[in-house]
């Protein structure tokens, strides 16, 4: 059993609330071999239960004009709705039907099953889609975090509904759920309405350690390439292991890649996109997650200067990783974040559901209530620091989706590759 949170922002503006009941399982806890387990099971809850078929679950919603579905990460599986206010009782009692009374029928697995492949065989001609996951694959190996959440085709193959009602199970046993709320609803009546219709849930109160095993670091770069010609353009995914959501260096290491790559007038993408023109789309970004995600760079250039895009890439990267960042460049990026940040916490569903995401990635709870505050501490010696330690070239995995004969010249004009791979797109 494992600890049971109650979160609500309350806002009386408008007649209506969104919730969200988020189970710290999702698609790092999948079964060996079975990516896409939980992805899956928050679809097939949503498609009937032991009192109405899928049909009739879809109506009562309809009728109430509310809304319900499920949705996967890493390391959460939730059912999020929205409804008025008046129906909120009502929509909440269908969210407890589908989670403790799915019917995991058999006929609507199998069908489930089928839209799955296709969705999995559309993948392949989206080409940005497809370099993130190779990319993923190569830097985490076999990590939980080189999963797609969805699944792939071979482990799609290997999922059965037995697998679905083991996890669906095992969803009670997370070691942290959360049950959030925002707009027109308090505290007092949200508690009374989890207690009515989810006691099981309630009644947790046991925290439990959660960890997340170290993903492997990389020996020197590596260079991934997928093979699929006839493409005008390349897509890039160039990158290495970043940092934990709650690591104490990961805001300095944060602002810095914002200086680095994360706006209009960054580096990078001044350096990329406006000076050369190589490439319409060029960032750098610190992904978020409760172990080390990735810390990465995104270019999509035309085939011919593919090659040099990669070089001077990495060659822009080794000169911030060496020479750090100015104090201008560090003003402008705090003003920057410190003016974005209200866009990001304006509605009482924002507020609450970041943070409800907070906790599962192991942030404190006053994580929100403090940002603003570290963020203007923040010291340039304290984000020159992270970026010395945090940010390694010399561990860059180099993912491209595109024509190896283009692309393999990379190996010979970058020193420092250590492994070159040559994938056939659809192997996934």
């Amino acid at each position: 059993m494992g600890e049971f949170r109650v979160l609500c922002e309350s806002s009386r503006g408008l007649p209506n609330a969104v919730f969200q009941i988020a189970f710290a399982r999702g698609a790092a806890d999948d079964p060996p071999g079975k990516a896409g387990a939980h992805h899956l099971l928050a679809s097939l809850m949503m498609r009937g239960t032991k009192k109405r078929s899928r049909r009739e679950f879809r109506l009562a919603l309809d009728h109430l004009g509310s809304t319900l579905y499920g949705q996967t990460d890493y390391h959460y599986l939730s059912l999020v709705g929205e409804s008025l206010t008046p129906h909120l009782e009502a929509t909440l009692e269908l969210t407890a039907e589908c989670l403790f009374e799915a019917s995991l029928d058999a006929g609507e697995f199998e069908s489930l099953m089928r839209e799955a492949v296709g969705d999995r065989l559309a993948t392949r001609d989206e080409d940005e889609e497809l370099v993130v996951e190779f990319f993923r694959d190569a830097l985490f190996s076999s990590h939980p975090y080189g999963r797609i959440v969805g699944g792939d085709l071979h482990s799609l193959a290997r999922i059965d509904l037995e697998d679905l009602k083991t996890v669906r199970d095992r969803l009670l046993t997370a070691p942290l759920v959360i049950a959030a709320a925002g707009g027109d609803v308090d505290q007092e009546q949200w508690t009374r309405l989890l207690e009515k219709y989810f006691p099981r849930l309630t009644a947790l109160n046991l925290p439990e350690p959660w960890t997340m095993p170290e993903a492997p670091r990389s020996g020197g770069m590596r260079l991934v390439i997928v093979d699929k010609p006839e493409r005008s353009q390349t897509q890039l995914v160039m990158g290495h292991l970043g940092l934990a959501a709650s690591h104490p260096d990961r805001l300095a290491l944060a602002v810095a890649i914002n200086i680095f790559g994360g706006t209009f007038t960054s580096r990078y993408t001044q350096e990329i996109r406006e000076k050369r023109g190589w490439s319409y789309g060029a960032h750098c970004t610190l992904s978020s997650n409760r172990g080390a995600d990735s810390l990465a760079m995104f270019a999509f250039p035309q085939n011919q200067v593919a090659v040099d895009a990669v070089l001077e890439s990495v060659r822009l990267y080794q000169h911030f990783t060496a020479g750090g960042v100015t104090e201008e460049e560090l003003d402008f990026a705090r003003n920057y974040l410190i003016n974005r940040y209200p866009l990001s916490v304006e509605t009482a569903e924002q507020r609450v559901f970041r943070k409800g995401s907070g906790m599962i990635l192991g942030l404190p709870d006053n994580f929100e209530d403090t940002y603003l505050e570290r963020l203007r501490g923040l010291e340039l010696d304290e984000v020159n620091r992270a970026v010395r330690q945090w940010c390694r070239p010399g561990e860059l995995v180099i993912a491209a989706v595109g024509d190896p004969d283009i692309l393999l010249p990379i190996a010979d004009r970058l020193p420092g590759v250590v492994q070159v791979s040559v994938i056939p797109f659809d192997i996934r």
